[in-house]
Parts: C-alpha cells; structure tokens; sequence
C-alpha cells in the first residue's frame, strides 16, 4: 500500500510489547504497571456478636476504583468500607474483590460470629500488651485439647485420643494435632 500509514494497536496488561514487521520501525510500547489494586481489608468488632454492626475497612493497595463484598451469608455491597449485620452465628467468609479498571485482586479472611454465649477456657487476660495469638490447651487428665484465643474463646477442640495427654501439643502445619499422650504400664 504505497503511501498509505499502517497502524497497529495492542492492548496488554503487563509487561513490555516490541513490535518488528517488514517496513515498519520497531516500536517500544511500555506498559504501566502502577496502580494494580491489591485487595485487603479490617473488620471491627474483632468478635461480633448475633445483630451487632460490623464496620468492614478497605486497606487495598493500587488504588482500586471499585469494590465488590461478598458476606458469606448472600449479602453483597459495592461500598468501598461497608457495614453488615449477621442474624446467625457461625464462621462467614468476607471476600473482597477490588478493581482498577481491568486488573481484579480478591482477599477473603473468616468472620466469626458469636451467639452471645462466651465459652473460654482458664483464665486469660487481654490487655493491650498482648499479643494477638493462639494457644494450645491441653488439660491434665483430660483428653481434650484446645485451641484458645487471646480473649480465651475457644476457636476449635479435639478430643481424637484414648489418652490423656502428654506435657506438650503440636498444630501441625497440615492442622493435624500432635499430642504426646501418657501410658499407664
């Protein structure tokens, strides 16, 4: 096509483009990668109880431009720090998706919500030295072990052994509990 210009154009969301043809120069496209959104988010109360508001904060990175909320219980928003309210308790997993035009990120952490009934184990201070944290509880004489928040709610039991327990308990990493156990004999 003698005369006439050609122009191609590419859209990509990463990387860098080099384009080589036959009687055209090489362009160097450089694409931007700045602003990918990183998705993340806060919730307080840390322990919310049945009907009681809970505050979710955005603390994406990129700044995204939209957002989407998935509740776990078929509530949704598109607010950027939106509230909910839970009508039951049990463990909701909060998604958030945050958006900078094409490029999506996704962050999902658990909600639990309790039914105003505290069941602790001992007793545990909390106070703004501690840190946040579990611990692992395993009775003397009891083949219960625990897994124990700082407020001192129980989070999850065991009770898979015979036994009673040894000096020590283990999470594994695979969240297998290994426990010591003691043999009479």
């Amino acid at each position: 096509m003698p005369g006439k210009k050609l122009w191609l154009l590419l859209l990509v969301v990463l990387g860098t483009i080099t384009i080589a043809a036959p009687q055209i120069n090489t362009i160097y496209l450089p694409i931007i990668t700045k602003g990918r959104p990183s998705a993340a988010f806060t919730f307080t109360p840390a322990y919310p109880l049945i009907g009681q508001s809970i505050s979710f904060t955005d603390t994406s990175t990129g700044n995204p431009s939209s957002w989407s909320w998935s509740f776990g219980d078929g509530g949704t928003s598109s607010l950027q720090n939106p509230s909910h309210t839970y009508t039951a308790a049990g463990t909701y997993t909060v998604t958030l998706t945050a958006s900078s035009g094409v490029v999506l990120s996704t962050f999902s952490q658990s909600v639990i919500v309790g039914n105003g009934v505290t069941r602790t184990v001992g007793l545990m201070v909390n106070n703004s030295k501690a840190f946040n944290g579990y611990v692992l509880f395993s009775p003397k004489q009891n083949r219960m072990t625990y897994l124990i928040n700082n407020e001192g709610r129980i989070i999850h039991q065991w009770n898979a052994s015979q036994y009673s327990p040894g000096q020590s308990s283990y999470l594994l990493e695979s969240g297998n509990l290994l426990r010591p156990c003691q043999t009479k004999g």
